[in-house]
């Protein structure tokens, strides 16, 4: 009888545990030891900023699409200027008599130089071009480094899940150890269910499952990381700390279009070919009009004694006959121009059907993580308290406060999972609109 005592004391401390460590366990911010070993405290990836900062320097795209645009720059530096003058030497007045073995006679050398000059603002207009086109480019550069801001702050929030999907599970799976300590002392001395000692470890042996997949979850997400940061597979990551807070006030779709419409940097790219194309009509146009071509020449006589040197003056006109290439060009420059305002249109449909679509999920996934949070999770800890007091006074089996366990685990997995979708709507909605909400 005295056995049975002490053993019922053991198996009600163990319970008592058990629906403590339940009840009180939550999502948290910070994260305690994990699974892998600490690194040191150089290492990034305690929050999401700092790897933004780092990817800005270190990723391959971002850098790529910088050397872009200042190739883009360079051709706006080059383009409205005079084209290359040209240089000739024409030699005249060269002779032979048939009649002697004299060598051919030199008359004369001629030095020209020539320049052509665009007229009618034409250097100008190309030079609006060029700096339009390198306007697309920096569009585009923002374009990249946004989403590959995007991709860092939702593969963030996989790294900070993992580890904290692995922290809840080691806590239940302690607790769990507890507990089947307990029932199979209880069998040992023939006071329970050779059953219950076998479904404890039924359910440690689950625990240790989930522990190695959230590990390799771990690893999965710090070599996403490092490969958007341009480092090595295994270079050190530090623990996260917590995931990006959310707006403490929501916007609405109307609000966050303005934003796009102003900030989207690829509908600001395909402004920016607008602005090209009609440029390049505009100088289609003036390619009706003709260029001017001045040039001058110095005339060295070989016969010294005889005449001295002589200059001339020259100027000449394009005729702009060819017509029917001109008209060709037109077609061309009006179709290339109403084919970049569609695209513009399309751009601008894209980002509405995705900015709507990225708002209404991220709303109804914080309407979702508001009752798993404050009534789902509260309701499981309390079936999980019942059935711990029902197994307690023999009202109940060890099966029921198994499993209603493994609904409050459930539970704030589930949470977790939501509160990890959220930061990945939430950096599509700041894609979106070309900045942090």
């Amino acid at each position: 009888m005295k056995r049975w005592n002490a053993a019922a004391r053991v198996c009600r401390l163990s319970l008592l545990f058990l629906a403590a460590s339940l009840a009180t366990t939550t999502v948290r911010a910070q994260i305690p030891a994990a699974s892998v070993e600490t690194t040191t405290t150089a290492a990034p990836g305690v929050t999401v900023d700092q790897l933004l900062t780092m990817a800005r320097q270190m990723n391959p795209e971002v850098a790529a699409a910088a050397l872009e645009t200042e190739a883009a720059l360079a051709r706006v530096d080059a383009s409205g200027r005079l084209p290359d003058p040209v240089f000739e030497t024409e030699f005249k007045d060269i002779n032979r008599q048939r009649d002697s073995a004299l060598p051919e006679e030199l008359g004369r050398v001629e030095y020209k130089i020539r320049q052509q000059f665009p007229l009618w603002g034409k250097l100008r207009l190309q030079e609006d071009v060029a700096r339009a086109r390198a306007g697309a480019a920096r569009q585009s550069q923002r374009a990249t480094e946004l989403e590959v801001a995007a991709r860092i702050k939702t593969v963030f929030a996989a790294y900070y899940a993992a580890f904290e999907g692995w922290r809840l599970t080691k806590d239940l799976y302690g607790t769990v150890s507890t507990l089947a300590q307990v029932t199979q002392s209880r069998y040992a001395q023939g006071l329970g269910e050779q059953e219950d000692a076998v479904r404890a470890e039924v359910e440690k042996t689950r625990l240790r499952t989930e522990l190695v997949r959230f590990e390799a979850d771990q690893q999965r997400t710090a070599a996403q990381l490092n490969a958007l940061l341009d480092r090595a597979e295994v270079a050190p990551l530090a623990q996260p700390e917590s995931l990006r807070p959310m707006p403490s006030q929501s916007p609405t779709v109307a609000d966050l279009l303005d934003r796009a419409r102003t900030d989207n940097p690829t509908l600001g790219a395909a402004q920016s070919q607008i602005a090209a194309a009609e440029g390049d009509k505009a100088l289609v146009h003036k390619s009706w009009y003709p260029d001017v071509t001045l040039g001058v020449t110095f005339q060295q006589f070989v016969d010294q004694d005889q005449r001295s040197p002589g200059y001339e003056a020259l100027i000449s006109t394009t005729v702009p006959l060819q017509w029917g290439l001109r008209d060709a060009w037109e077609h061309e420059a009006a179709a290339n121009l109403s084919a970049a305002r569609r695209r513009r249109d399309a751009a601008d449909a894209q980002v509405r059907g995705d900015l709507a679509d990225s708002f209404h999920s991220l709303q109804g996934l914080q309407r979702v993580g508001t009752l798993l949070k404050d009534v789902q999770l509260p309701q499981a800890r309390l079936a999980l308290q019942s059935a711990l007091r029902g197994y307690e006074q023999g009202r109940s089996d060890l099966n029921t406060v198994l499993d209603t366990e493994q609904r409050v685990f459930e539970t704030m997995l589930r949470l977790l999972a939501v509160q990890v979708e959220q930061q990945a709507r939430l950096a599509e909605i700041e894609r979106l609109i070309g900045g942090d909400l």
